[in-house]
């Protein structure tokens, strides 16, 4: 090993010597700086607005005054620097370099601000290696020295980047400003990259096979033999010198099979993490303060494709980060993490550098919401590395279940895949069948633009083909092994986790109902409405008005639980035309009450107390099949005869007076009200006869007319006076289109009725449209009945709610709460629910 190594060492001196025989003495760096000979001045612009930069000086201790002031004077010497009267000033800040010299850095942030900004066509890091065959064995290094200061800055641009300074030697302070391309300047790396590549398209090699890289002002020459090295070698740096550049010979690395670029150790077919880098990163203390953990996760980013589960490994350190304290309150997760990073920077292994010639191999997986992956190609019978890929999945694809994070993982692994192979075949090795879960189940999760990319990455790709397989372990990947085929069948798991109930369809029940709902929500004249329906194809089942505050998803929801309530027992087809109704029942419903209500992002969702109750109101019927049915459709078919129905009902039932709170709650959770004191009066009622309350016959429909019947909502059915001013209303409990709604009997002053019954009005109520029979109705009337006398004190049941009767003579306030009944007539559901004002108008033949 030593007598290689001293063979080595030989091998570079004789070809240093080579090389320096032959190459222009004037491209190596000296105290002068180069100048591009073919490089025009560079102009630089303010962005549209953008108004000159103040910022003053900030003080600077003696002894770094000092220390750059001999750089300052020499610039000035060159022509780098020149006094100036700028309306633009920033800072300048010494910084002391181990050795004891001085750099000159100067804070341009101010103006990076209002300077245009320039589209960055620096080459990817990442990427750049991968044109480097394994046949190249033998590289050289160059760094240009100074290599900004080779581009001349135009002189109406030079006031941009001037600065104060206060000689030590005089006293004097003045102005001072770049008359070159300065360091610290935002676009500094992408004009000067621009220049030097437009200048080596005019550099001719010598014969021979080889690649030269470009990044910035580091070049890499790669070649098959020594012999070709040098004499690229000489050749460019020939060039260099002729064009004005300027090459630090300190720095150089010439025709070694090992050499350092970019911080990375290339060598024959691989690439490693030099040692320097490591040992840099591995020394950093533990970070105190937020911005040195950035520093940090910033040097080991860099890292990321040797360390396999980076993204797993820096999560708990990311935590800290987002917890808004200035200052690291450092948990024990997050001391393992940061150990555990720096044992896996130091142990990081050698990856192979992509060869575009030959197939690639992808391994993909996720885990807590990063996207893991490892490229790989063949080497012999085992596969050897090329990157180790992680990425934080988005927020809401983290929300999905755990096969469709696997499809959002693959995804993302293919798109950082694409950066190495430049279009060359790739085998996806997944554990998820990918097409199949995106095809059933993508809908559901996916908006369809996110739909439509992953189909175009995932399917539509001739360069990607994916193989479902049961390998779960990187090692065994890397081994060689292809696995065998997957067993877990994704779409059932899927159903069986996320689906609001275990045997709940997307696809129609045979021999079942068919029913369909739809909410609506507009705003007329600066006031919304809302509404449900529930219909068949041909009839409606039940729609009422909703509050005034209730949106159209609201709505939506409402109208699917009252479909799902209705079909209790039954074995129903449900069809919503809304995307979020049918997502909350197949999808994200479950995963919201695991979470405690909650989105991905920890924010509580939006109607969270309907979709509790809609989780618990699917699993009522007997079977449920809920597909969704897109809305407002040309095709005539049952199917959107239906939903055109119910679009159309809950419309209509949104211009419907609305009820009060009391009532909403009361009527809307499950169609049923008890009221306290009160007993429930069945009948055998017939649709000619009258009904009986506390010893009075009262007959609703046109034989009496009520003198006093109090209105307790603001959404009556009808109201008026009659010769005494006494104000009535009647309120409807329920009805069928096919019979005459039964009345309400709201309040009863049987004084006043004694004292006026003879001379009230009579009022028939007349029936449109409706085919009266004499055959009896079962229902239960639920009938309150609250005798006023002008003696008695004021009469408060449970739940007081105010309301005034007015007469003359005035009689006194009343609180009580009266709520309305919900009925079912016959062997029908209730069309309309709770208050109505659609069957009585005041303005009806009198008798």
């Amino acid at each position: 090993m030593l007598i290689t190594k001293e063979i080595e060492v030989a091998s570079e001196k004789e070809n240093f010597r080579k090389i320096m025989d032959q190459v222009f003495p004037g491209v190596w760096a000296s105290n002068i700086p180069g100048r591009a000979k073919n490089a025009l001045p560079v102009q630089i612009r303010l962005k549209e607005g953008g108004q000159p930069v103040r910022v003053k000086q900030y003080p600077l201790k003696k002894e770094d005054i000092e220390g750059v002031s001999p750089i300052i004077e020499n610039f000035l010497q060159l022509g780098l620097l020149r006094e100036c009267q700028s309306d633009f000033n920033t800072p300048i800040l010494p910084v002391k370099k181990p050795d004891g010299s001085y750099r000159l850095v100067q804070d341009l942030r101010a103006v990076n601000k209002v300077t245009e900004d320039l589209y960055p066509v620096v080459a990817n890091p990442y990427t750049l290696l991968t044109r480097l065959t394994p046949e190249l064995t033998w590289f050289t290094v160059l760094d240009l020295k100074d290599a900004f200061f080779c581009l001349p800055l135009h002189e109406a641009s030079q006031k941009i980047f001037a600065f104060e300074w206060e000689s030590p030697k005089t006293g004097r302070k003045t102005q001072l400003t770049w008359c070159v391309l300065p360091q610290g300047y935002k676009n500094s790396p992408t004009i000067f990259g621009e220049q030097l590549a437009k200048d080596l398209e005019s550099w001719e090699p010598p014969p021979g096979e080889g690649q030269l890289l470009q990044y910035v002002d580091d070049l890499l020459i790669a070649t098959p033999t020594q012999e070709t090295c040098v004499d690229w070698t000489v050749s460019l740096l020939n060039f260099l010198g002729l064009q004005g550049y300027r090459v630090s010979q300190k720095k150089a690395q010439m025709v070694r099979q090992t050499v350092i670029y970019l911080g990375y150790e290339v060598s024959a077919g691989q690439r490693t993490l030099g040692q320097d880098r490591k040992e840099a990163i591995y020394q950093t203390p533990k970070p105190q303060t937020v911005k040195e953990l950035r520093t940090f996760l910033g040097m080991t980013g860099w890292c990321r494709l040797w360390i396999y589960n980076y993204g797993l490994l820096v999560k708990p350190l990311y935590a800290l980060i987002t917890e808004g304290s200035r200052d690291l309150q450092w948990t024990k997760d997050a001391t393992r993490a940061f150990n555990q990073l720096k044992k896996a920077l130091m142990s990081a292994p050698a990856l192979g550098l992509p060869n575009v010639s030959k197939p690639f191999f992808l391994f993909s997986h996720e885990k807590q919401g990063i996207a893991l992956g490892i490229l790989a190609q063949n080497l012999g019978p085992y596969r050897r590395a090329v990157a180790y890929l992680s990425k934080q999945l988005d927020t809401a694809a983290k929300g999905w279940p755990g096969c469709l994070r696997a499809v959002a993982a693959v995804a993302i692994n293919i798109q950082e895949a694409r950066k190495f192979t430049l279009g060359q075949k790739m085998t996806v090795l997944v554990s998820h069948t990918m097409s199949a879960v995106l095809e059933a189940k993508g809908g559901h999760w996916l908006s369809p633009q996110r739909f439509l990319k992953y189909q175009a990455i995932l399917v539509e790709q001739d360069d990607v083909e994916i193989v479902v397989t049961n390998i779960v372990n990187p090692a065994s990947f890397l081994s060689g092994s292809m696995g065998e085929p997957v067993i877990h069948d994704c779409l059932e798991t899927i159903e069986a986790t996320y689906s609001s109930r275990p045997d709940l369809k997307d696809t129609p029940l045979e021999d079942a109902d068919t029913w369909f709902t739809d909410g609506s929500s507009y705003v007329v004249s600066g006031r919304r409405h809302a509404g449900y329906a529930v219909t068949t194809s041909r009839e409606v089942i039940e729609s009422g008005p909703l509050p005034t505050n209730t949106s159209a998803q609201k709505a939506e929801i409402i109208a699917l639980i009252r479909a799902l309530e209705l079909a209790k027992g039954k074995e129903i087809n449900i069809y919503p035309d809304s995307r979020y109704a049918f997502g909350v029942v197949h999808a994200h419903g479950a995963i919201w009450k695991e979470r405690g209500l909650l989105n991905s992002q920890g924010k509580s969702i939006k109607h969270a107390q309907e979709i509790l109750r809609l989780l618990d109101a699917i699993q009522l019927p007997e079977r449920v099949a809920v597909m969704h049915i897109k809305a407002h459709q040309k095709v005539s078919s049952e199917l959107e005869e239906g939903n055109m129905l119910a679009d159309r009902e809950a419309k209509e039932a949104a211009k419907g007076e609305v009820p009060d709170k009391a009532v909403e709650a009361a009527l809307i959770p499950d169609g049923k009200v008890s009221i306290e004191g009160v007993n429930a009066i069945p009948r055998r009622y017939n649709v000619t006869g009258i009904y009986q309350c506390q010893g009075r016959a009262y007959d609703p429909y046109s034989r009496k007319a009520l003198n006093k019947i109090l209105k307790v909502t603001n959404a009556s059915l009808w109201e008026g006076r009659n010769v005494w001013g006494c104000k009535y209303a009647f309120v409807q409990d329920g009805f069928h289109e096919a019979y005459h709604p039964p009345m309400k009997l709201i309040r009863v002053s049987p004084e006043c009725c004694d004292k006026c019954l003879s001379t009230c009005l009579e009022f028939r109520l007349k029936i449109e449209g409706c085919a009266i029979r004499g055959y009896d109705i079962d229902f239960n009337i639920t009938q309150v009945c609250t005798e006023y006398h002008k003696n008695q004190t004021k009469i408060t049941p449970p739940v007081p709610r105010k309301a005034v009767i007015t007469k003359t003579p005035a009689i006194p306030e009343v609180e009580e709460q009266i709520t309305p009944v919900v009925t079912k007539i016959g062997p029908y559901a209730i069309k309309k629910t709770g208050v109505q004002k659609l069957i009585v108008n005041p303005k009806w033949s009198l008798k």
